[in-house]
Order: C-alpha cells, then sequence, then structure tokens
C-alpha cells in the first residue's frame, strides 16, 4: 500500500452500480457511491440511524476491476483519499464537489465483520 497523508477508510454499501468512463486521455474512470451508516442514541433515549453518502472515482486497472467484482448493494471496505473539486456548471454556478479516490477495495460478505 502507498503512503498517504489525506487517507480516508469506509465501509459501506454501494449505492448504485459502477459506472465506467472513457477519459479523453484513454484512462479507464470508475464512479459509483457508497453508503455508510451512523447510529446513535437521541436524547428521548431512542436510537437512531443517519446516513451518509460518499462520491468515489478509481482509475485505470483498479476502475475496471471494481465494475467487475462491485455491483450496487455490494458491502466493501474502501481505502483511499479525499479530493475536493470545484467546478463551474452549465448555468454559470460555481459548484464544489467532494469524493473519495480509492486506491484499494475490499469485497465483504453481507455477514463478514469488518477487517479493522
Amino acid at each position: 500500500m502507498q503512503k498517504l497523508q489525506n487517507m480516508v477508510r469506509l465501509s459501506g454499501y454501494l449505492g448504485k452500480d459502477v459506472e465506467l468512463i472513457k477519459l479523453p486521455n484513454g484512462t479507464t474512470m470508475a464512479k459509483t457511491s457508497l453508503a455508510t451508516n451512523e447510529s446513535y442514541k437521541a436524547r428521548n433515549g431512542n436510537w437512531n440511524e443517519r446516513t451518509y453518502w460518499h462520491n468515489l472515482v478509481a482509475f485505470g486497472a483498479l476502475a475496471e476491476n471494481m465494475q467487475k467484482i462491485l455491483a450496487k448493494g455490494t458491502r466493501v471496505t474502501i481505502i483511499g483519499e479525499i479530493n475536493y473539486r470545484q467546478y463551474t456548471d452549465k448555468s454559470g454556478v460555481d459548484r464544489n464537489f467532494t469524493e473519495v479516490r480509492v486506491n484499494e477495495f475490499l469485497k465483504l460478505s453481507k455477514k463478514e465483520k469488518l477487517p479493522f
């Protein structure tokens, strides 16, 4: 594993199938989303669950492997880095976008305990 200063490890379920895109330079890019859940006890004593959505991207052979192995609903652990991008949409409005660039992934069974 490469040494990362900006590193994130997330475990959750894929929210959609992995989409492959060919970039103009010939590189393959994968896009998908990951849902992670947090359980917490509210002031009234009831347990609540909150879902967070993460945009994932990967490139090259890793992107192609993700598309072959993973599908919507798959439980997965990813290791990657957080990227922040800004772009101007078609209306001329500046938009901020956060995504996780995947460096490694591990497909998990629904019953399997987390590997960390």
